[in-house]
C-alpha cells in the first residue's frame, strides 16, 4: 500500500528542508508532493536541493510552483489531482506535526475500521492559562474546540480536533471530494464533505510542537470565521434556511425577548381585568357599546375588554400564559410580514432579510412586557393581514380592517396605507373607497358619543420642531436605542446618568449604534452610485411616515412599542439600501442583531414596566401575606420606605412608586375581589377620613 504525502509550502525556507527529511525517513512506502504556494524567500530552492539529494529509489518525490501564492487549499487540491497512493495524508511543512505519526494514523485503515482517520491534537490536551504546561495559543484552542463543536452539531459527527492538518483517508475517498476551496477553509470544506459522502472518521491522539506567529505561523482570526460559514455552507443550511427561517426566526425571538415571559401584571394591566370582570353574556355584549360607561373615552373592546376577560377566563392568573399568547400573536405578525414583504420585493429571500430586520428589533421587548401593549400587537395583526388580504384582492380586508379598528384606533392609518399599495402596485383607488367609508363612519362614531380621548391625558402639539423630534426618536428606538435614552440627552450631549444603570451596556449600546448608521450611511452612498437612488421605494419611507403620524403630535405619550406597524417601513427601507451589497448587508444584519441583544438585557435593567411589574409583585404578595383578608370599606395606607433612596424627585417615593405600580387601587380592588377597598399614598399628604378604624397601614417595600 503506498502512501500519498501532500505538503502545501509558503514561505518556510527555515523548515522544509527538515520536514522533507522527517517524511523520507519514516519508513512507509511513500511519494511525496510539495507544492510550492508562491513562496516569496528561498524555500523553493530548499525543496529543489532535498530531491537532488533523495537517496531512496523506492520514494517519488513531485515538486508544482505556483508563480504567485493561491492559498492553502489551492496547494491541497493540486497536490490531491496528482496524487497516485493508495492512501493520502497531507502534510504541513511547519515541523508543528510529526511524521512519525504515520504508521499510527495508517493502521485503522490497514484494519478496514474506516478509509479516514484524523490526527487529534486536542483530546489529551487540557486547556490551561498559566503554570508550567499552560496551553499553547490559548485562543487558537478555544476556536478549534468551538469549531469542532460546530462541525458535531451541523453534521452529527463527534469529533474534537476537526482542523487537525493530519487528515489520512483512501483514495476512494479523496477522489470523490470535489474540493474547491482555495485558503485555510479547505480544512473544514474536506471535513464537510467526508461527513456528507457518509464516512467515518476515527481520530487517533498525535503529538504536535505548535509555534508562534513569530516563528511564522500563518493562520489569522479571518480564517475561523471563514471557517464557520464554510461549514454552514457546505451543510447546505441555506436551503434548509429558506424552507424552515420561520421557526428559525422563531427561536431566536423566542430567546432574544425571554425576558418578557417572566414579566408580572403592573399599572394599566388591573385596571383592565378589574372593568373587564363580568359574568353573563350581556355584559360581554357592552363592551362594544358605544355608551360603556367603563371605557373612559377608549374604545378597544377587541384588544381591552374581550381580550382581559377571555385571558381570565382561559388563564386566570398566571402571567406567563398571557405572554405565551401574546408572543404567539407577534409571531403571526412577523409571518404576515413576510407575506407583506414578498409581495412587494417579489424576491423570496429579500422578504426574508426583511422581515429578520423587522423581527428582531428591540423594542419588540417593551411590547411583549407590558401586558397592556397587547393592544399594539392585536391591531399590528389585524392592520398587516388586512394588507394582505388587499394585495389578494380578498373582500374580507375590510372586515379586518373593522377588527384593527376595534382594537385600537390608530388603524385610522390603514385607509392611507392602501391608497400607496394602489400607487405602488398600479391597483384601482375605487377599492379603497369601502375603507374610507368605514373609516368616516368610525371617526363620526366616536365623536358622536363623545369617545374622544382627554386633552389633559393626551397633549398635542403641532410644532414642526415636536414632530421632527419626535419621528427622530422613534427613527432611534426602531435601530435599537433604548427608550429612556430621550430622557439623558440635550443638545446631541448623553447625560452620564444613562450609564449608571449598566455602564459597560451604555457604552457599547452608543457605540453599536454609531456603527450601525455608518453601515447605514455605507448603504446609502453604494445605493446612489448604482443610480439607485431614483427607484429610492418612497412607499415603505411614507409608510413610516404615516402610520406613525397618529402617535407624532403626542407630547407626552411617547413609547417604543408604538413602533410595531410603523418599523416594517424601516425594515423595508433598511432592506432596500442594504440588500444588494453582500458584505454591507450581511454586517448589518449582525450589528443589529448584537445592538437589539445589548438593547433588550439593558430594558431587562431599566425598562420601566418591568420594574413596576416587578414591585407590583413584591406589593402584592407583601400585602397579602400581612393582610389575608380585608373586611369590606377597609383602607390601605401605604407608607414610604425611609430605606430607599429614589432616583429622583420626580420619582417620588416607594408609596409614589406603589401607587403607579398598583395602579392605584386597582390592584387591590381586583386581587381581593373587592370594590369598596380605598388606597392612599404617603407622598399624596394624610386623607381626612372619618372612618380612620378602618385604615390599615403598609410600608411599601419594593427593593
Amino acid at each position: 500500500m503506498k502512501l500519498s504525502v501532500v505538503i502545501p509550502v509558503y514561505n518556510e525556507e527555515k523548515t522544509v528542508e527538515k520536514l522533507i527529511n522527517s517524511v523520507l525517513a519514516e519508513k512507509t512506502l511513500k511519494e511525496i508532493i510539495i507544492v510550492n504556494d508562491g513562496s516569496t524567500d528561498n524555500t523553493l530552492s530548499e525543496i529543489r536541493n532535498s530531491k537532488h539529494e533523495i537517496r531512496n529509489k523506492d520514494t517519488k518525490i513531485k515538486i508544482f510552483n505556483f508563480k504567485k501564492n493561491c492559498g492553502k487549499g489551492a496547494a491541497v487540491r493540486k497536490g490531491i489531482e496528482n496524487a497516485t497512493g493508495d492512501v493520502l495524508i497531507i502534510q504541513d511543512a511547519d515541523l508543528e506535526y510529526n511524521p512519525n505519526d504515520y504508521q499510527r494514523l495508517l493502521l485503522p485503515i490497514l484494519q478496514k475500521k474506516t478509509q479516514v482517520v484524523y490526527g487529534n491534537r486536542l483530546k489529551e490536551l487540557k486547556f490551561k492559562l498559566w503554570g508550567v504546561n499552560k496551553t499553547s495559543l490559548p485562543l487558537h484552542y478555544l476556536i478549534n474546540r468551538f469549531l469542532s463543536f460546530l462541525t458535531n452539531v451541523l453534521y452529527g459527527s463527534n469529533l474534537t480536533d476537526m482542523e487537525t492538518c493530519y487528515k489520512m483517508m483512501t483514495r476512494e475517498v479523496y477522489q470523490k471530494l470535489n474540493l474547491s476551496s482555495s485558503r485555510f477553509e479547505i480544512e473544514p470544506e474536506i471535513t464537510a464533505k467526508i461527513l456528507k459522502l457518509g464516512h467515518k472518521i476515527l481520530e487517533v491522539p498525535i503529538q504536535t510542537k505548535p509555534r508562534s506567529y513569530n516563528e511564522g505561523k500563518k493562520i489569522k482570526a479571518g480564517d475561523a470565521v471563514r471557517a464557520f460559514f464554510t461549514l454552514f455552507k457546505f451543510a447546505g443550511l441555506r436551503n434548509v434556511f429558506k424552507k424552515t427561517w420561520f421557526l428559525f426566526v422563531f427561536i431566536i425571538c423566542a430567546f432574544l425577548f425571554r425576558q418578557s415571559f417572566g414579566v408580572y401584571f403592573s399599572q394599566d394591566d388591573f385596571f383592565r381585568f378589574k372593568m373587564s370582570r363580568v359574568e353573563d353574556i350581556i355584559s360581554v355584549l357592552n363592551f362594544f357599546s358605544f355608551k360603556n360607561s367603563n371605557l373612559y373615552g377608549f374604545y378597544r373592546p377587541l384588544s381591552i375588554n374581550i381580550y382581559s376577560y377571555l385571558g381570565q377566563k382561559i388563564f386566570g392568573l398566571n402571567y406567563g400564559l398571557f405572554h405565551a399568547f401574546n408572543f404567539t400573536v407577534f409571531s403571526f405578525n412577523v409571518f404576515l410580514v413576510y407575506k407583506v414583504s414578498w409581495k412587494l420585493f417579489k424576491k423570496k429571500d429579500m422578504a426574508i432579510f426583511g422581515t429578520l430586520i423587522y423581527s428582531l428589533a428591540s423594542f419588540h421587548l417593551t411590547s411583549l412586557s407590558y401586558l397592556s401593549a397587547v393592544e399594539e400587537l392585536l391591531v399590528a395583526f389585524f392592520f398587516f393581514l388586512t394588507v394582505n388580504l388587499y394585495l389578494n384582492k380578498n373582500n374580507f380586508a375590510i372586515l379586518t380592517f373593522v377588527l384593527a379598528l376595534l382594537s385600537r384606533e390608530t388603524a385610522v392609518s390603514l385607509p392611507a396605507v392602501l391608497f400607496l399599495l394602489g400607487w405602488r402596485k398600479s391597483l384601482k383607488f375605487s377599492r379603497v373607497l369601502p375603507f374610507v367609508f368605514i373609516l368616516i363612519s368610525y371617526l363620526f362614531a366616536r365623536w358622536y358619543f363623545g369617545l374622544i380621548p382627554n386633552g389633559s391625558d393626551y397633549i398635542i402639539s403641532l410644532s414642526l420642531k415636536s414632530i421632527v423630534n419626535n419621528y427622530f426618536w422613534y427613527f432611534l428606538w426602531g435601530i435599537g436605542a433604548p427608550e429612556s435614552l430621550v430622557d439623558f440627552v440635550n443638545n446631541f450631549k448623553i447625560n452620564e446618568s444613562f450609564f449608571q444603570a449598566s455602564p459597560v451596556l451604555g457604552r457599547l449600546i452608543i457605540l453599536f449604534l454609531i456603527i450601525l448608521l455608518v453601515n447605514l450611511t455605507i448603504g446609502l452612498v453604494k445605493t446612489a452610485a448604482k443610480s439607485k437612488l431614483k427607484n429610492m421605494p418612497w412607499f415603505f419611507i411614507f409608510w413610516f411616515v404615516i402610520t406613525l403620524s397618529p402617535f407624532i403630535v403626542l407630547v407626552n405619550h411617547r413609547f417604543a412599542f408604538y413602533l410595531e406597524i410603523p418599523f416594517f417601513g424601516l425594515a423595508g427601507l433598511f432592506t432596500y439600501l442594504v440588500y444588494d451589497f453582500k458584505k454591507t448587508k450581511y454586517l448589518f444584519l449582525l450589528i443589529f442583531f448584537l445592538l437589539s441583544y445589548l438593547t433588550v438585557n439593558y430594558y431587562s435593567k431599566t425598562y420601566w414596566a418591568i420594574n413596576r411589574a416587578k414591585a407590583s409583585q413584591k406589593l402584592i404578595i407583601s400585602v397579602r401575606g400581612q393582610y389575608p383578608v380585608l373586611s369590606r370599606g377597609s383602607i390601605i395606607f401605604f407608607k414610604n420606605d425611609q430605606n430607599y433612596q429614589s432616583p429622583s424627585r420626580e420619582w417620588g417615593g416607594t408609596s409614589t412608586q406603589a401607587k403607579n405600580a398598583l395602579s392605584g387601587c386597582n390592584a387591590l380592588n381586583f386581587i381581593y375581589g373587592d370594590e369598596s377597598l380605598q388606597c392612599f399614598f404617603e407622598d399624596d399628604g394624610f386623607p381626612n377620613l372619618a372612618e380612620k378604624n378602618k385604615i390599615v397601614y403598609f410600608k411599601a417595600v419594593i427593593n
